[in-house]
């Protein structure tokens, strides 16, 4: 018997406002100064039903996920949960990071650029 969470449905919901963040990166300014490299990803997640031993999964729902490294340490890591997702969403859309009540700039890697943080900043190909 299989105790893990169920990987992500194929068929399963799908919220479009997400594409654009699935597995993204982005440079973090505070001010002019540069504080790192945020990472966005989005996962699927279940909600447990039942006793322990009886355990169903349930409510698939996407949720995106962030990480934040400076010279490849971890700063900060979170998942943004349904009551913050449109707020969240409006402010990345507006290239800004809200994190312990400030506001951070972002600025949005794609291709090449994007790769080299992935492989030097998050440790992945």
């Amino acid at each position: 018997m299989c105790w893990e969470v169920p990987p992500a449905d194929p068929d399963g919901p799908s919220d479009p406002r997400l594409d654009v963040y699935r597995s993204r990166y982005a440079e973090v300014f505070d001010g002019g100064e540069a504080r790192g490299y945020l990472a966005t990803w989005v996962q699927t997640w279940w909600t447990p039903q039942g006793p322990w031993w009886r355990r169903r999964w349930t409510d698939p729902r996407e949720l995106v996920v962030w990480m934040w490294v400076a010279d490849g340490a971890l700063v900060d890591d979170g998942v943004i949960g349904r009551e913050r997702l449109d707020e969240e969403l409006a402010n990345w859309s507006r290239n800004r990071f809200a994190y312990r009540g400030r506001y951070l700039r972002l600025k949005w890697l794609s291709g090449a650029e994007a790769a080299v943080v992935r492989r030097e900043q998050f440790a992945t190909d």
